[in-house]
Formats: C-alpha cells, sequence, structure tokens
C-alpha cells in the first residue's frame, strides 16, 4: 500500500500543514459550510481542518530523498548521479551533478522536471535508480532555485 499524504500552506499562519486533502463546495456532514473550491488539509494526527491555499497543494510521491525525507509535488531537488555507477553507465549520459529539477506529474509518473533551455525540458523519474534526489526547498518558498544552475 501507499501512503496517500497530501500538505498546503495554511492561510492564516503560513505553516505547512500535512494530512487528507479536501476541496469542495460543502462540508458533507462536516459542521460548517465552505466556500466553493475552499481547499483543506485535514491534520492527519489530530484530524483538525486547516484552510490551505489551493495554489500551494501538493501530493507525497510516495519517495523519500537521499536524506529520508518525504518528496512532495512542487519540491525543488537536486540530481545525482548515484555512486556505484559503472563507466558505462556514466558514458551513456546518467552523469548529472548537481543538477536541479522540479517534481512533477508528468504522463502517469513522478519526475524531476529539468529545464534544459528556453521552452525545452527533460523529465528524469523519481523511481529511476540510476539517480539519487535532495530535496533543496519547494516551488512555493524557493523559486529562485530553479533559475540558478549550482557550480
Amino acid at each position: 500500500m501507499r501512503e496517500i499524504l497530501f500538505r498546503g500552506k495554511d492561510i492564516d499562519t503560513n505553516e505547512w500543514r500535512y494530512g487528507a486533502y479536501y476541496n469542495g463546495v460543502h462540508g458533507g456532514g462536516l459542521s460548517k459550510i465552505y466556500e466553493p473550491h475552499e481547499s483543506l488539509i485535514i491534520d492527519e494526527h489530530t484530524e483538525v481542518f486547516h484552510r490551505v491555499l489551493s495554489e500551494t497543494v501538493g501530493q507525497f510521491t510516495g519517495i523519500d530523498d537521499m536524506n529520508g525525507n518525504k518528496i512532495f509535488e512542487g519540491d525543488i531537488v537536486r540530481i545525482s548521479s548515484r555512486p556505484d555507477l559503472t563507466n558505462n553507465q556514466i558514458k551513456r549520459g546518467f552523469l548529472h551533478h548537481k543538477k536541479k529539477g522540479l517534481v512533477t506529474f508528468d504522463k502517469g509518473r513522478w519526475v524531476a522536471k529539468r529545464q534544459l533551455n528556453e521552452g525545452s525540458y527533460y523529465n528524469i523519474g523519481l523511481y529511476d535508480d540510476d539517480y539519487e534526489f535532495a530535496i533543496i526547498g519547494n516551488i512555493h518558498n524557493n523559486a529562485e532555485l530553479l533559475g540558478e544552475e549550482t557550480k
């Protein structure tokens, strides 16, 4: 079983909230009527509803980064070749040290989307065993990271 988990930024406190996602016209059995398309995160531990900014809601990919942190949609990750790659794999182009990508869902899979040049992208699957990923930020707090190439 994979873990279904979402996160979103709290409208009132600007803190990240984690839990189940709800987006609807009314509470459907809840004690409050919510605005149309209002996004809510239901805390997985306290079962408290938190109003969150809809544009910040992202789903857990089911994958942890190389440091054991959960990777969410909207995270910015550093992409590195695994240290145990063979010379043949490196020659075939698997070497991507200190490149960055935005985690997104594309064509049925979770990927780190790398911009190669204006309007051109390259997707690296998060399930690809040839790479390791480390979260360095997210699109909502650190969008500037995508504009910088690391040295």
